[in-house]
């Protein structure tokens, strides 16, 4: 996201939240697709600071391994990412981090994939998605050599997301029994017994859903909802208030 990069502005995004934030019936302000170099202490002290802006940050990092970073010519090393994921994390309470990866790009090697695999454990992101690579024209990438095989890239992609799944488990699994509040978005497609909702981390069409099954609640409405169960992307519950 560059907004205000057009108008020759250093800090356009800083300046459009702190106008939407004024605005009255907005109550949930979720921006996407945050590169880290657009990070500030500014927009981080929005974030925690505004309670209109979700504590949810997409930001895909693509992968993590030095090498393949300069071939993606992106900005930025492994080091300095794990510091800008662990500040964000440290200044922004219960914050949700979704990001996205993508495998086989060209010249990713086998100890390059491994490492990615261990970065995905050990930052435990809330969610992730996995991207295969494939050339697009007008692209330098396209020029490149060490193209991979399909199958070699789609296996990668399973187990990476096997492996996130795993952890985005352990995080819903978290909430059981918790209250939490939840936004109502109307009766579920799957059954007209559910409602369907969801929470500050979770983002319309990329993200799952909280399913009520008890309780009156309108779209639109904003409710708090017992935690009753959990799979690694939705959650189920009912209404408390």
């Amino acid at each position: 996201m560059n907004y205000g990069v057009d108008l020759g502005l250093r800090q356009g995004l800083v300046a459009l939240l702190r106008e939407l934030v004024k605005v009255k019936g907005l109550r949930w302000i979720r921006p996407f697709y945050l590169y880290p170099q657009q990070v500030s202490d500014e927009l981080i002290a929005l974030y925690s600071g505004e309670e209109k802006i979700t504590k949810y940050i997409d930001m895909p990092l693509q992968h993590i391994n030095d090498t393949m970073l300069k071939r993606m010519h992106r900005l930025g090393t492994k080091a300095s990412i794990t510091a800008l994921v662990e500040r964000l994390r440290t200044r922004i309470p219960r914050l949700t981090f979704r990001t996205a990866f993508i495998v086989g790009f060209p010249g990713e090697t086998d100890a390059a994939f491994e490492e990615l695999k261990q970065y995905v454990t050990d930052m435990e992101f809330d969610r992730t998605s996995v991207f295969l690579y494939s050339d697009e024209e007008g692209t330098p990438a396209i020029e490149l050599d060490d193209k991979l095989d399909c199958r070699v890239m789609e296996e990668r992609r399973t187990e990476l997301l096997n492996l996130q799944e795993s952890i985005s488990l352990g995080k819903s699994r978290d909430l059981i029994g918790r209250t939490i509040e939840v936004l109502v978005e109307g009766i579920s497609e799957e059954t007209d017994r559910l409602v369907e909702t969801r929470h500050e981390g979770l983002a319309p069409e990329i993200d799952g859903v909280v399913y009520l099954d008890d309780g009156m609640a309108s779209a639109g409405d904003f409710v708090k909802a017992r935690i009753t169960d959990a799979t690694a992307f939705d959650l189920f519950g009912h209404i408390v208030g």
